[in-house]
């Protein structure tokens, strides 16, 4: 089924063979390829959960075009991406959710959950989120994101399943799905119980405590649609910070930071 798109490319010659609508946070997106293998690529891009809708009309279309000669990625009538357009889509799909999510607030923090609270490690890519938060899983603590916390109206958060993406010594990085992480459908949202804004270090030097302004300042500006929805957002993240622990500072080495924010929460 090829959409009916509200938004065209100016390229329309072009053979688009297939594809799809989702509607992830009431954003209706347009997704088209012209192979099948990028067809199945993009459902692997998908996050459980997000159904597949029958009304073909979008508000925003993505096209992926690959053949012998180039790749290329669309979103609407701008050029985003080249070179591998499976990986350029998930990476600007992702992002995009996040800014236009309706009555959600997407920030970017690796999310787990312990002693039926929520971990928020707020904080921009390369920022050792990831590695850190696969060293809280180790320690016991339950999946619920590895780059973006899902928050609502009343400050609870919400899995947001995406693969975790782990960088290899020798460059490149490892993909590990969520399930592989303990991650379950049907969780429940959870009310916040620490924020730790952390940034990696050779040593590690003692945390200082944050207020609850300071932790939803460091949210915020971390925070996907905070041009878009200034007020929605603000509102959100102090709900969500509303009497948490919150600390801030350098860590080392990530077993022993995640010890210890464990001891924290609990």
């Amino acid at each position: 089924m090829i959409p009916r798109l509200q938004q065209r490319l100016s390229s329309d010659s072009w053979p688009w063979i297939d594809g799809l609508v989702v509607a992830p946070y009431g954003t209706r997106i347009g997704i088209r390829v012209n192979t099948h293998v990028l067809l199945e690529g993009v459902h692997r891009c998908l996050l459980p959960g997000w159904q597949l809708q029958q009304e073909p009309e979008v508000d925003f279309l993505w096209s992926l075009f690959q053949d012998e000669e180039r790749s290329e990625v669309f979103y609407g009538d701008e050029k985003i991406g080249y070179n591998n357009p499976l990986t350029e889509f998930a990476r600007n799909l992702h992002l995009y959710v996040g800014d236009t999510a309706q009555q959600r607030t997407f920030v970017h923090a690796g999310v787990v959950s312990f002693a039926g609270k929520a971990l928020l490690l707020p904080g921009s890519s390369h920022a050792g989120k990831s590695t850190l938060t696969k060293a809280l899983l180790d320690r016991g603590a339950n999946y619920f994101s590895d780059d973006l916390a899902v928050i609502d109206e009343d400050g609870r958060v919400h899995a947001y399943p995406k693969p975790m993406s782990l960088r290899k010594k020798g460059g490149g990085t490892d993909e590990i799905a969520a399930l592989q992480l303990g991650w379950r459908p049907h969780l429940e949202p959870l009310p916040v119980g620490l924020v730790a804004r952390l940034r990696y270090g050779s040593e590690a030097a003692p945390w200082q405590t944050m207020t609850p302004a300071e932790a939803t300042f460091a949210l915020i500006e971390n925070c996907l649609s905070a041009r878009r929805e200034p007020a929605r957002d603000l509102r959100c993240l102090a709900r969500a910070c509303t009497g948490v622990k919150a600390v801030q500072g350098t860590r080392g080495e990530a077993g022993q930071a995640a010890a210890e924010l464990l001891r924290l929460l609990a």
